[in-house]
């Protein structure tokens, strides 16, 4: 008896096969998202730590100051 003789012959476990696997494909797109979006985190940050040093090591030209702007708005 073959895989697909056996899935005819019992519907209710066909149908939860079918389930199973239309999650496996969910849990797998998720998986590439989060893959995907790690990416760009890790861009991001790579991006925002070149600045940091570049404004240490070069001096401030270009930094934009978020403290004092809070400070000034009595956000801290």
């Amino acid at each position: 008896m073959g895989m697909g003789q056996a899935s005819a012959d019992k519907p209710l476990e066909a149908t939860l096969l079918d389930a199973v696997r239309i999650e496996a494909a969910n849990i797998a797109l998720m998986a590439f998202q989060v893959k995907d979006n790690a990416r760009t985190e890790l861009a991001l940050s790579s991006y925002a730590l070149s600045r940091v040093n570049r404004a240490v090591f070069n001096g401030n030209e270009g930094v934009v100051s978020v403290g004092a702007g809070q400070r000034r708005a009595g956000l801290q």
